[in-house]
């Protein structure tokens, strides 16, 4: 408090999760609504997504357990008695529950301009040199995305990690494609693991197009997928795509977990 700039805005980089808190609690103060509300009000009446939650979703419903081996140095725990804790500390900086489908849909959306406009999204991705030695592929960082490249793609997103769970989701403007990884592991090779799906999917869509193959024959990217990550020592229990077309695709994999198997899941 009352402290002067540590540097000039769009000058350098520096990620702050106190920013993403404070943006909630202003977007709470301006609406007079809770931050769970207005987010069921993009994500279901704007842009139909059922899945996706702050706090008020249904006690009934089946989620995915947390599981640490990294951040608190305890070995492998599960973190399912301390979800509530986690989510109400890290409002909206991450706190939100959803499924790949949900983000994957949400992020091919934004990139397509159907959440903001072309001015306020060309904003967004006016990147500055940005490398980050948590994200050694990053180029870049805009107003709440990363600039990625990963298997020679260039790519815009975002990366997340809390304690039980982390994720990885991108699009590539270029090809217009959208890949999500979520996972209820603290840490996993998030670009390592998005490399290997993102090898697969270009191969098919390369072969989708150069084949005339009809759009509905999707089914073989979910069995390359599944067949590569499960032979690399991952275990793929809900794998979920939309119909590929090579010039608007993407992709969703839901909870992509080290062996062994015990982890529950929402399928």
């Amino acid at each position: 408090r009352n402290k002067g700039l540590k540097f000039e805005p769009c000058s350098r980089h520096e990620y702050s999760n106190s920013n993403y808190l404070l943006l909630g609690v202003i977007l709470e103060n301006v609406t007079d609504k809770a931050y769970g509300v207005l987010l069921r009000e993009l994500t279901v009446n704007k842009l139909g997504l059922e899945d996706t939650y702050y706090l008020n979703y249904f006690k009934n419903i089946l989620i995915a357990n947390g599981y640490d081996e990294t951040l608190l140095h305890l070995g492998r725990r599960n973190l399912a008695g301390f979800r509530w804790s986690l989510e109400t500390g890290a409002f909206s900086a991450g706190g939100i529950l959803s499924t790949s489908e949900d983000v994957a849909s949400f992020v091919h959306s934004l990139f397509l301009e159907r959440i903001l406009d072309s001015s306020t999204l060309a904003q967004m991705k006016a990147f500055i040199k940005a490398p980050d030695e948590d994200v050694p592929l990053q180029k870049g960082y805009g107003l709440g995305i990363r600039n990625l490249i990963v298997g020679g793609e260039n790519l815009i997103g975002h990366t997340g990690t809390i304690p039980g769970y982390s994720g990885i989701a991108m699009h590539n403007d270029e090809k217009h494609y959208t890949i999500v990884i979520l996972s209820n592991l603290s840490v996993i090779e998030q670009t390592q693991l998005f490399e290997e799906v993102q090898h697969i999917v270009i191969d098919r869509l390369q072969m989708q197009k150069q084949q005339n193959i009809h759009p509905h024959q999707h089914k073989m990217i979910n069995k390359n997928v599944y067949s590569h990550l499960y032979n690399s020592g991952h275990a793929v229990r809900y794998c979920s795509t939309k119909p590929f077309r090579a010039s608007n695709s993407r992709i969703s994999l839901y909870d992509i977990l080290p062996k062994p198997k015990e982890v529950n899941l929402y399928v």
